[in-house]
């Protein structure tokens, strides 16, 4: 069996921003249960020079909406330019990277694994082929970051649990 690049990304993404927007709610309930405001979670960080949660959520974004972009070989949202000033506007960004994702059709992606993919970064560039792209750069980052703001927010305190982070789990057909 072969396995697509669509198959091989849009699910994924998919379900892990399902997850991300599990984790988002369940922040944004724990602030206004316990009082708390919001800039304080959105700003934890594990370390001093790690990306804090509002920032780990917004590069997941940029790992799925903005990679699914690439692959198609459409124009990518700026992702790290956007307000992160609370959960619901992340919840809303991500909705809207959903969306995007969801929007895309197989035949958008698949046939991408040669495609030359530039990941501008603020001094250089990254050159890929898509699919040293998918598989090399952008899953491992998509799950390092989303795992990296789910530790944070369970750190904190909050109620999590795996299948918080996994979202939905998919059917067999």
């Amino acid at each position: 069996m072969t396995l697509s690049m669509y198959q091989a990304s849009v699910p994924l993404f998919v379900r892990q921003l399902h997850g991300l927007t599990t984790i988002l709610d369940k922040a944004e309930a724990h602030c206004s249960s316990h009082n708390i405001d919001e800039s304080v979670l959105l700003q934890m960080r594990h370390f001093p020079n790690m990306f804090h949660v509002a920032l780990q959520a917004k590069t997941t974004l940029f790992h799925s909406g903005g990679a699914a972009a690439r692959l198609a070989g459409l124009d990518v949202l700026n992702y790290f330019g956007a307000d992160e000033s609370s959960f619901a506007v992340l919840k809303k960004q991500t909705a809207e990277a959903l969306e995007l994702i969801q929007g895309i059709k197989p035949e958008q992606i698949d046939g991408s694994e040669n495609r030359q993919i530039v990941v501008k970064l603020t001094t250089y560039s990254l050159n890929f082929t898509g699919q040293d792209f998918l598989l090399q750069f952008t899953l491992p980052q998509l799950f390092f970051h989303a795992a990296t703001a789910y530790g944070i927010l369970r750190r904190a305190g909050l109620e999590l649990d795996k299948p918080d982070f996994m979202g939905v789990m998919p059917t067999a057909s």
